[in-house]
């Protein structure tokens, strides 16, 4: 089970891969964007999502987040991303989600992939394995 950390950890790592160079990276008890990263005069702010929690003490570590749940993390997720939009007007930057790369979270992504297309924000994808894939939506790159 991939918790928030895990996500923003292997996503961090492909963000590199891919050139840029991390400037933030938070952790679950940490409030503000989890991940911000730089390439060029592009700006990445990346929202991410666990598929357990990350607290040792909390009564749901090591068990999967239910559907209700999960529709309320995606919610929060597609909430700040719209947030930044707005905010960013006029600058370069490029917005993204990253969430665990599983059926529950992938069949609420594909109920809004056209909001996504339409918005420009793309998908972060990691597997258990914490391989990542990333989906780009439209002609919408790094």
């Amino acid at each position: 089970m991939l918790t928030e950390n895990d996500v923003i950890s292997a996503a961090c790592s492909k963000i590199e891969e891919l050139g840029f160079d991390i400037v933030q990276s938070l952790h679950t008890s940490a409030k503000g964007i989890d991940i911000i990263a730089c390439k060029n005069e592009v700006t990445l702010y990346v929202e991410a999502k666990g598929e357990t929690s990350a607290s040792l003490t909390s009564s749901r570590y090591g068990k999967p987040f239910n559907a209700n749940q999960i529709d309320s993390h995606i919610s929060r997720a597609l909430l700040t991303t719209a947030k930044l939009i707005q905010q960013k007007q006029g600058e370069l930057f490029k917005v993204a989600i990253a969430l665990p790369d599983n059926d529950s979270h992938r069949k609420v992504i594909n109920q809004i992939r056209a909001v996504l297309e339409k918005l420009g924000i793309v998908m972060i994808w990691v597997k258990s394995n914490e391989s990542v894939t990333l989906d780009y939506y439209s002609d919408n790159t790094f």
